[in-house]
């Protein structure tokens, strides 16, 4: 069959009309000084024409951005279209016209020339490159670190020529509200600090719709790093949280709660020096903005306490930082976190019903006094941690300068009694099953003790009646005997006579 005899698909040439027409919309409203969301377009369509549209609206916005010279992440759009491949993203950007090169602030070159950079595959993510090396006043080196709101890069702040860690929203322009509120009660928390133990916080803004900070940049690696060769040794161990447990206090004394504490979140300078960073989830304790809503669970399961993993955010205070502390000895000890379960929250709800596995159990050349410190910060309720960051330092002190410490372990008792606080309805049934084994004992042993006592009567009856046959038998056989002796006198007595 020839070219002309094709069938014609109208199927294809329909949508291919309706994508036209759309991008033709999405178009007409970007010059028109709107900023259209993809998001919404592709929600006009379904079924087969979706993945189509998505490709032509995505050349389509990034022609249009780079013609405004506007920077250009790729990383951006991998967060907002987690289907999308850095492959295809690439070619989006190949296939789009190159703009003037007298359209970006600070690139020297067309945009087609400028390299791109190989970033390296990301925990989780897929492998993310960048099309513009600069942002700003800063120079982009390479990805750090990418999670679900925020990218980290090395960078260089042209300006100052110095090298920075550079953090910024993922989404972009199409952030949310309170993605950038939050991410603004970051930086502001991070300002307030000045602390050797705590990562320092440069400068704060926003450069074409996209927000951002900069802080110093802490070449090394972070803790959790550090865990994936195993437990680490228990004294060394006990030194680096007591320098982060003062950080804490610092940081609690300035009026700010990091509430996400966790090994990845705990760098370590060349001299193997810790420095707290990562303040997304901070509150101050002065902050009445409300960014957390009431029963949201906000923080890393493993080393949440117990009162965040239930929701109860007014609970939240420098306890609960005491107990991430805490979570994060006992990983650095015995190799793994507290709690880990196969989901998120089934790790959760062991945070609020169980206890942890007693350390020594896990590591036995774990010293007891540590083990006892540990468990001190893990315990359940608020009073009975240590009350501040301080008292753990200091605790943690007199544990490395080989003091006795002032925790005491949990007695067994005390441990069942807990057990039992937590979990009511299993003690009080547990309680019921033993009052009435209790009951059912005591019945069997009363009755057993009657039956006794009635098998001792009987046979105190049938021993007296026995006794008492015997008597009778002896007396008739002893009157017998007197008879016998009576007759053999009386026949002796006769004879006698007769002679």
């Amino acid at each position: 069959m020839s070219d002309e005899q094709q069938p014609v698909d109208q199927d294809s040439i329909q949508r291919d009309r309706l994508i036209d027409s759309i991008c033709d919309t999405f178009e007409k409203m970007y010059f028109a000084g709107e900023r259209p969301q993809i998001e919404a377009f592709l929600d006009r369509v379904d079924g087969p024409t979706k993945q189509p549209l998505l490709v032509e609206l995505l050349e389509l916005e990034i022609h249009i951005r780079r013609l405004r010279g506007e920077t250009i992440i790729i990383a951006e759009y991998q967060a907002r279209f987690p289907g999308l491949s850095a492959a295809r993203l690439e070619e989006s950007l190949r296939t789009s016209p190159d703009p003037s090169p007298n359209n970006h602030r600070f690139n020297k070159t067309p945009a087609a020339e400028l390299q791109t950079l190989d970033c390296g595959s990301q925990p989780n993510q897929s492998v993310s490159r960048e099309i513009v090396k600069y942002f700003g006043d800063y120079e982009l080196l390479n990805i750090i670190a990418q999670g679900g709101m925020g990218i980290v890069y090395k960078a260089r702040q042209i300006s100052l020529n110095r090298i920075v860690a550079l953090k910024m929203i993922l989404s972009g322009e199409f952030a949310s509200k309170e993605a950038v509120d939050r991410f603004y009660s970051e930086a502001k928390a991070a300002a307030l600090l000045d602390h050797p133990g705590i990562v320092p916080m440069f400068e704060v803004g926003e450069f074409e719709g996209k927000h951002f900070f900069s802080m110093v940049y802490v070449e090394g690696s972070s803790l959790a790093s550090k865990l994936d060769g195993g437990p680490l040794e228990p004294i060394p161990s006990a030194r680096m949280m007591l320098e982060v447990a003062q950080a804490v206090q610092y940081a609690h004394e300035q009026g700010v709660i990091h509430r996400d504490l966790k090994p990845s979140n705990i760098l370590l300078d060349p001299q193997g020096r810790p420095r707290i960073t990562d303040f997304g989830l901070a509150k101050q304790l002065t902050d009445q903005s409300g960014l957390t809503v009431s029963g949201q669970v906000l923080g890393t399961p493993s080393y949440m306490p117990p009162e965040q993993a239930a929701g109860h955010i007014n609970a939240i205070g420098p306890a609960s930082d005491v107990y991430a502390l805490g979570a994060i000895l006992y990983s650095l000890t015995t190799g793994r976190p507290p709690f880990q379960a196969a989901s998120s929250i089934d790790t959760l709800r062991q945070v609020v019903e169980k206890e942890p596995v007693a350390p020594r159990l896990l590591n036995s050349v774990i010293p007891r006094d540590l083990e006892t410190i540990i468990l001190k910060c893990l315990e359940k309720s608020l009073p009975r941690r240590y009350g501040s960051a301080k008292l753990l330092a200091e605790e943690l002190q007199r544990f490395v300068e080989g003091r006795p410490i002032v925790a005491r372990p949990i007695s067994r008792v005390a441990k069942a009694w807990r057990w039992c606080q937590r979990n009511p309805s299993v003690a009080s049934l547990a309680s019921l099953v033993i009052l009435l084994l209790a009951s059912v004992t005591l019945i069997s042993a009363v009755s057993y003790v009657r039956e006794a006592a009635l098998r001792v009567k009987q046979e105190q009856l049938t021993l007296s009646e026995s006794k008492a046959k015997e008597n009778a038998i002896g007396a008739e056989h002893i009157a017998e005997q007197e008879k016998e002796k009576a007759k053999a006198s009386e026949a002796l007595t006769r004879r006698n006579l007769y002679v």
